[in-house]
């Protein structure tokens, strides 16, 4: 599978899993950018240079659509979809020509079904906000 082609939309990175659920993942260097003393993340080099096993977290941005406000939803309302962000680690498998891509190495809470245990998911360096040492 091409991750890159298949599963992103160049123009927005979001990654659709259904019809109606999709994540983006956080752009860890910008947040870094916006906030240096308060959200760290790891050198350049660590990020630009894993290997097969290593761990790596990864913010995610959960987006579900057609989504009812009837109050017993957990997340931001807006404009019909439910926004979530959650904090998960990823396994990496493999270096691809633009980043990496691994397994998640969680269990996602509020999209268990989609976002599970050993999904496959394309990264970047610019994405990692943790590197878990051994």
């Amino acid at each position: 599978m091409n991750f890159e082609n298949e599963y992103l939309n160049p123009e927005d990175e979001t990654v659709r899993l259904s019809k109606t659920l999709s994540y983006v993942l956080e752009d860890g260097e910008k947040s870094n950018e916006k906030h240096p003393d308060t959200f760290e993340i790891p050198d350049r080099y660590s990020r630009h240079t894993l290997k097969k096993n290593d761990i790596v977290k990864l913010i995610f941005r959960i987006i579900r659509s057609g989504v009812k406000d009837d109050g017993s939803q957990w997340g931001n309302l807006v404009d019909g979809n439910l926004v979530n962000t959650e904090r998960m680690w990823v396994v990496v498998d493999r270096e691809t020509e633009n980043g990496y891509i691994g397994k998640l190495d969680n269990q996602a809470a509020t999209a268990p079904s989609e976002l599970h245990l050993g999904l496959e998911v394309f990264f970047e360096p610019r994405h990692i906000v943790s590197i878990w040492e051994t």
